[in-house]
Formats: structure tokens, C-alpha cells, sequence
């Protein structure tokens, strides 16, 4: 039998926001189980072991650019013989600006990332669950088509079009990579949305809700080279990175409000399934095309009729 009480899965978690989410939990949620996730260890569960005092933080390789390697996380995270999941957190992130990437399953890999292959570790652990579990799924306002920093432009038209395009927009790479994420983002929003009337319908006593992070200094330019991230970091976490942009915040400072997210019940009661939050616990509202309800239809049976292609699993039913 484990010593934890239940366990607390966060994707992405060896960098940035996952990293300084874990942390956190690692301090205040001592009894729990903390798995965090990422395509290299880089020592990082010792490390927050070390930083913390705690032993609760232990990390599982997961390649999500693939369903294969997706598949092969859910089966070691099984056969560990984890506690139930109580809370899940949606975090991992890939953002390219070279060109445009497609995996070896036919989709855009921005997207397989951040939403497709994410979506099949949910439903590949779903019955691992705890009965009152809480997802939360991290989100951007770069999903929003007319998101004011990088005038992203990521309008969504149909799943279809955005998982599998046929070619490059004309533009640079980077104005493309841009877009591209942009356009996983809104997935990300509009499946959180579809998720949550899809546990109310199915009579699920889940809690799904989705954060938008602001602008951190993190990993996720990290395919630019050995020196764009670093220069960026160090930019956004300067005076004059704050002064520039003031509502850059660090990545342990949001980590805060994922951990309020999952653990404190007293800052919006129970009213929290559903909606979407800003980094200060605000009720924020997304872009139209998120909340348009044949937009998430669309995504929904899109995303379950990819996942279970080729599959013995039916994914449908919560």
C-alpha cells in the first residue's frame, strides 16, 4: 500500500510552470504523490526532493509528439501502482517558430502536444480518476485570433483544418509557429469548455477549469537555440521586462494560482466548474470561437474519433 493518499499528475512538469507548480505542491501537499512529466529528466524530481525536504516528487519520461509514446507514459504510470489521480494538471507546452511540424501521425505537432496526445493521457488514466477529481487545463490568451502582443491571428475554422493543414501559410516561420500555437491554445480552451458540459452531462462529479498564465519567462522557446531562450528570459525578468511588459510574472508566482486551482475550495466556493481564470483568481472570458457551442461539437467528436482510430479503447464515455 502507498504512504500517499492520492496522487497529482502534472504534464510537462521538468520546466517553468510544471516545474514551480510542483514545488509548491510538493510543500503544502506533503501526503500526496506528485508525478511530473517530460521528454528528459534532467535530475528535476531529485531536485525539487532536495529544494523542498520532501521525497513525494517523482518524474516518468512522456513523449507527447506521439500517440505510441503517449500510450507507452500510460502504461509505466500504471504499472507503477500510483494512488488515485485527484488532481491533473493539462500543462505540458511545445511552440515552434522555424517551420512547420508534423508527426509522425499525421498532425501538426503543436497540436498533438498541447492538446491531442495530453487528451489521450487524460482518457487512457480516466478511470484512475478519484470520483471528485480536478482537471485543470492550462491555457493562453494566444488563443484569442487578435491577442495584442503578438497579433497571432489564430482563427480557428475546423479541427480538421488546424490538426492536419495542408501546407504553410504564406509569412515567416516564426509569424507560422506563432500561429500555429495560437491555434493549440484555442484548442486547448475549446476542448476545456467542451470537457466540462460533457462531465455535466455524463453526471461526472470531475471539476474542469482552465487558466490563462499571462506571459512568463520559461522553456517554451526553447527550439530557437541555445541562446533566444535565455536572452528572452532574462529580458522579460528585468525592470525593464516588467516595465515593458507589466503583466509578466514568474512562473513560480503563477504557480500559486495553479495550486489554488486544485487545492483551495474557499476562494470561489464550488462556482468554479467551467470557467476560466486569470493568474490573480479572476473570472476572465475567452475568445467567441471558444465558447461557440458547433466549435466544440466539432473538437469533441474530432478528437475521440482520432484517438480511438486504430484503438481497442472506446473514449467517448467519461
Amino acid at each position: 500500500m502507498s504512504e500517499y493518499q492520492a496522487t497529482i499528475l502534472i504534464t510537462g512538469g521538468s520546466s517553468g510552470l510544471g516545474k514551480a507548480t510542483a514545488q509548491h505542491l510538493a510543500l503544502s501537499q506533503p501526503n500526496r504523490q506528485i508525478v511530473i512529466t517530460g521528454r528528459s529528466p534532467r535530475g528535476v524530481a531529485d531536485e525539487i526532493n532536495t529544494l523542498t525536504g520532501r521525497s513525494n516528487v517523482t518524474f516518468i519520461n512522456l513523449d507527447l509528439t506521439t500517440k505510441a509514446g503517449t500510450r507507452d507514459f500510460a502504461k509505466r504510470f500504471l504499472e507503477a501502482g500510483f494512488p488515485p489521480i485527484e488532481t491533473f494538471y493539462y500543462n505540458a507546452a511545445l511552440q515552434f517558430v522555424d517551420k512547420l511540424h508534423i508527426n509522425d501521425d499525421g498532425i501538426e505537432e503543436s497540436f498533438a502536444v498541447n492538446h491531442l496526445n495530453q487528451t489521450l493521457v487524460l482518457f487512457l488514466l480516466k478511470d484512475r480518476l478519484t470520483e471528485d477529481a480536478r482537471i485543470i487545463i492550462v491555457g493562453s490568451a494566444a488563443h484569442h485570433p487578435e491577442y495584442s502582443f503578438f497579433k497571432l491571428k489564430a482563427i480557428w475554422t475546423t479541427t480538421e483544418e488546424v490538426a492536419r493543414p495542408a501546407k504553410a501559410d504564406e509569412g515567416s516561420a516564426w509569424d507560422e509557429g506563432m500561429r500555429r500555437y495560437g491555434l493549440s491554445k484555442a484548442a486547448n480552451t475549446i476542448f476545456a469548455y467542451a470537457l466540462a458540459d460533457q462531465v455535466t452531462r455524463q453526471g461526472k462529479k470531475w471539476t474542469v477549469t482552465l487558466l490563462d498564465p499571462g506571459v512568463m519567462p520559461t522553456n517554451l522557446l526553447r527550439h530557437l537555440g541555445p541562446w533566444i531562450q535565455p536572452i528572452f528570459n532574462y529580458t522579460m525578468d528585468t525592470r525593464f521586462g516588467r516595465w515593458y511588459m507589466p503583466e509578466v510574472l514568474p512562473a513560480s508566482k503563477v504557480a500559486e494560482q495553479m495550486v489554488r486551482m486544485g487545492y483551495d475550495r474557499s476562494w470561489h466556493g464550488e462556482g468554479v466548474h467551467g470557467v476560466y481564470f486569470g493568474t490573480g483568481g479572476q473570472i476572465i472570458e475567452s475568445s467567441e470561437a471558444s465558447t461557440n457551442e458547433a466549435n466544440k461539437k466539432d473538437l469533441w467528436d474530432w478528437t475521440i474519433k482520432e484517438l480511438e482510430r486504430g484503438a481497442q479503447e472506446k473514449f467517448g464515455q467519461l
